[in-house]
């Protein structure tokens, strides 16, 4: 979480010390700085926390604090989602399914080749390829995306739709020894 305050005319050196509460939690300090910005680093993920400040003149006479802020930090990014399934396939069409990624709100399912096409972008844990046509491979990738971007990629799956059977046989010549 990056902070800043006006100093309000203090000068250049003035000490600002930065307090600290987690949601629910009392005030206790974080830092202090000469600047009117800070970055306050280790905080948890999608955790909500507050944030006061004051100066101190150079006697170390503490000013009243600021008004407080809250702000809560991002989620972390989702992790992977599981191993993509063929759960249905016919002749042009082959049907996926995975387990959920952690944190996702949505996916992105990809060709699995380099570089991994974007081929959909489903908010569920599923998806439908059609028109692909007989015994064609359909190799995926998944990998789950939330407001931070998006996470690792699953291991790679591979499907291949079914063959059609063969059609119009048909006797093209006989001979005594063969049809």
């Amino acid at each position: 979480v990056a902070a800043s305050w006006s100093p309000d005319g203090d000068p250049a050196g003035t000490v600002f010390e930065v307090q600290l509460a987690t949601e629910g939690g009392s005030f206790a300090s974080y830092s202090t700085t000469t600047a009117a910005a800070m970055t306050v680093a280790g905080l948890l993920p999608a955790s909500t926390y507050s944030l006061q400040v004051r100066a101190y003149n150079g006697a170390a006479v503490a000013t009243a604090f600021s008004g407080t802020v809250s702000t809560a930090t991002l989620p972390p990014a989702p992790g992977a989602p599981g191993l993509p399934v063929a759960l249905a396939v016919s002749t042009d069409t082959v049907s996926w399914a995975w387990t959920a990624a952690a944190g996702a709100t949505s996916y992105e399912v990809r060709r699995a080749s380099d570089p991994a096409e974007l081929l959909a972008s489903p908010a569920s844990l599923s998806v439908v390829f059609t028109g692909r046509g007989p015994n064609v491979p359909s190799g995926i990738v998944v990998r789950g995306v939330n407001g931070i971007g998006p996470g690792p990629l699953s291991p790679q799956a591979t499907a291949y739709t079914y063959a059609r059977a063969p059609t119009a046989l048909a006797v093209v010549a006989v001979t005594s020894a063969s049809i």
